[in-house]
């Protein structure tokens, strides 16, 4: 007779913040991003930065000599679309891994990992006798973002607009780039972080919207935005732009041995492709917002003003 099988589920999987390596460093301030795959529960360990990158020490609020359930105060976190249009109104509740490094864990809820989009989260310290009412005590000024990739084991909740793949992957935007260790042979490891991957993912968004004509029915969210193929070409453009301006900024003529040299005179090149990516991302959000407006019935003078409301 066989043994019955386990049916008890292993833990769920905890997600780390991304530590790329950036232009041959790690700076602690730039790795402040966890990315995961959607559809199933999962843990997410941070660790709560000040603007500098280090540390923030909150054995202040929680002294390890004190059982958890005996403390004073709590820690929260809360849930926003990277792009501000939609807040959680409910604070998830997270423990303490180790208080002197600001060392953190949280269950993610289930509206953000069955939902694929960039998020951001805060931490703030809350009084236990007025967690029902959210009153904040101190909010850190660190910050963490969050990418829930599209996955096939996604349940789409009734409030999730979403029902297929919207957020561009990591590997979709390293993949238009070509950017990846084994090709990089001068880097040797990726020229982009996972952080400014996923911060660069907002900004086409942005621009579609504000790209005149306005159009009240096409104002797209980073959960909303259904045109991937050019939402994967705009953060490229995005990217391209960044890279140009570090290169810039660390053009060094070197001399050694009477032969000169320059690792970073790539600014140039890496310009104009910034520039050829930005435009024709540009080109395509002007034709695509001209067919909108024509499909909603407007021309494309047409000019709604906040004056005729007024009396």
């Amino acid at each position: 007779m066989s043994t019955p099988a386990d049916l008890t589920f292993p833990a769920a999987p905890v997600a780390r913040q991304h530590a790329d390596p950036y232009y041959g460093c790690i700076p602690l301030e730039k790795s402040n991003t966890v990315v995961v795959s959607g559809g199933a529960p999962s843990v997410v360990e941070f660790q709560i930065r000040d603007g500098s990158g280090a540390p923030v020490d909150v054995s202040y609020w929680f002294p390890a000599d004190i059982a958890a359930e005996e403390q004073e105060h709590l820690l929260a976190v809360r849930f926003s679309f990277a792009d501000n249009s939609l807040t959680a109104k409910v604070d998830v509740p997270a423990r303490i891994i180790d208080s002197t490094l600001g060392k953190i864990q949280f269950d993610l809820p289930e509206y953000v990992y069955n939902m694929p989009c960039i998020y951001l989260f805060y931490c703030s310290v809350v009084k236990r006798i007025d967690a029902k009412r959210g009153k904040a005590l101190h909010v850190f000024p660190g910050r963490g973002a969050l990418l829930v990739e599209w996955s096939p084991w996604m349940e789409h909740l009734e409030h999730c607009p979403v029902k297929h793949r919207i957020v561009p992957t990591l590997e979709d935007v390293r993949r238009r780039l070509d950017d990846f260790t084994g090709k990089n042979d001068l880097l040797e490891q990726y020229e982009f972080s996972a952080d400014d991957i996923v911060h660069a993912m907002v900004r086409p968004v942005y621009i579609f919207n504000e790209e005149p004509p306005r159009l009240r029915r096409f104002q797209y969210t980073l959960a909303t935005f259904p045109f991937y193929e050019n939402w994967v070409h705009g953060t490229a453009a995005e990217l391209l732009q960044m890279a140009a301006v570090h290169y810039i900024r660390n053009k060094l003529i070197s001399n050694a041995g009477g032969v000169q040299g320059d690792e970073k005179a790539r600014d140039r090149e890496y310009m104009q492709l910034a520039q050829m990516y930005k435009e024709e991302y540009r080109r395509w959000v002007h034709s695509k917002k001209r067919d909108l407006n024509y499909s909603a019935g407007q021309g494309w003078g047409t000019i709604h003003s906040g004056y005729a409301k007024i009396r």
